[in-house]
């Protein structure tokens, strides 16, 4: 736990509702094998974790940072961020937390919050940034009146966040369409041209017989079946998580299906990687009608 915890624990309830204590009063009876701080970094086999001491909810918050992925506990939420008005929050401390310490870090890392009110499973932060009301540029002062204004009046019962004002996605298989949300789908849609390719520039790029490009189908072996583009390579996005070793780091990734909604979550699941990906604008579907080859 953090090294801040103790003080944490010793701060005392305050005027957090009756089932609010409870949670305090149980984790506080945990005992602590070991007190962490920001900076440091835990080693699990091979898996690195940075330790970002974080803030704001409560004063012993930490986010655990890998390279592809951030878990962020209850400083932010998808579309929102935690509670201040708790025992150890302060919505000063979260200002310097979120612009000072998340913000900086990279657009392409997926964020992980500690729960959500709507069934999402996590975000990007790439997202968070262009979406999420409380990472919006505004003077401290402006952000801790954000904050009062936010968050209904603690009661009874009460949750850490409200239901977010975004839109959501509350699909419950574990694959890897669902778990990243239609929420980032919708964003990569609307800015484009941080995402994809087009059809045009892609076939140039085929004809120029450029080396340097790696096309990933990532539909369904039957809509495989159906007809390709020459000289990709086929990965079901569903086995992307356990098959991504078998794609070349060092060549430009385009992956395509049949429209651009999956091959957008391919490619910032290979972003986050550390590929250069990008998804075909469209899909298979467009590069068909243009009259574009297709193999069988």
């Amino acid at each position: 736990m953090s090294k801040e915890t103790p003080f944490q624990r010793s701060i005392g309830m305050g005027k957090a509702p009756e089932n609010i204590k409870e949670i305090l009063k149980k984790n506080g009876e945990i005992p602590v094998d070991r007190f962490v701080g920001g900076g440091e970094m835990i080693q699990i086999g091979e898996i690195s974790m940075n330790l970002l001491h974080t803030p704001g909810h409560t004063c012993d918050t930490i986010c655990l940072l890998l390279p592809d992925r951030i878990f962020t506990a209850d400083i932010l939420h998808i579309g929102q961020a935690g509670r201040t008005d708790l025992p150890g929050g302060s919505s000063e401390e979260m200002y310097e937390t979120l612009f000072k310490r998340i913000l900086p870090l990279s657009d392409d890392l997926l964020v992980y919050p500690g729960h959500d009110y709507n069934g999402n499973t996590n975000s990007s932060l790439g997202y968070e940034k262009k979406n999420n009301e409380f990472l919006k540029p505004r003077s401290k002062t402006a952000f801790v009146q954000f904050v009062a204004n936010f968050f209904p009046e603690i009661k009874p019962g009460m949750q850490c966040g409200v239901k977010t004002i975004v839109g959501g996605h509350s699909g419950s298989q574990p694959t890897l369409q669902n778990a990243l949300g239609d929420l980032i789908i919708d964003h990569m849609q609307r800015h484009p041209e941080d995402y994809t390719v087009t059809i045009n520039q892609l076939k140039k790029r085929l004809e120029a017989k450029d080396k340097s490009l790696y096309l990933l189908d990532v539909r369904t072996p039957e809509e495989v079946a159906g007809g390709t583009i020459k000289g990709a390579s086929k990965i079901p996005i569903d086995e992307l998580p356990k098959r991504a070793e078998e794609i070349p780091k060092d060549r430009e990734i385009v992956a395509y299906c049949a429209s651009g909604a999956r091959s957008a979550l391919a490619t910032l699941y290979l972003r986050a990687r550390g590929f250069k990906a990008n998804s075909l604008d469209h899909g298979i579907h467009e590069w068909d009608e243009a009259g574009y080859p297709i193999e069988k």
